[in-house]
């Protein structure tokens, strides 16, 4: 999947485009989704990186894809707890590999009230 991502891609570099003016309308509503895109545009638009180097990180730069779009639309369409627990749990410096693992800047009594039941 990451590979045929990067295909993708290269058979229609506008969808690129049009992937970071999406995400870049949320610009400056969270510090860590703005420090993620800002690398990833460096990585993207790096003119000196070679098609093996980017397929050799592909997975990578899927992830951060998708976790970018995912912190986008969240920060679209839930309040401001919801979102920034997301960022700062997959975009942020003292992200965890474990599902769950939160960071203790998180407000999770606005988060458990959110909660059905």
């Amino acid at each position: 999947m990451c590979l045929d991502i990067l295909r993708a891609m290269k058979r229609s570099p506008e969808s690129l485009r049009a992937y970071f003016s999406f995400v870049q309308e949320t610009k400056g509503s969270n510090k860590y989704l703005d420090a993620a895109l800002e690398r990833m545009e460096k990585t993207f638009l790096a003119k000196n990186l070679s098609n093996d180097v980017i397929e050799s990180y592909a997975r990578t730069l899927a992830t951060q894809l998708a976790l970018c779009l995912q912190a986008s639309l969240l920060i679209r369409r839930f309040p401001a707890a919801v979102s920034d627990a997301f960022c700062s749990s997959r975009l942020g410096p003292d992200r965890g590999s474990i599902f769950g693992d939160l960071p203790m800047d998180i407000d999770i009594e606005t988060l458990m009230k959110r909660l059905p039941f």
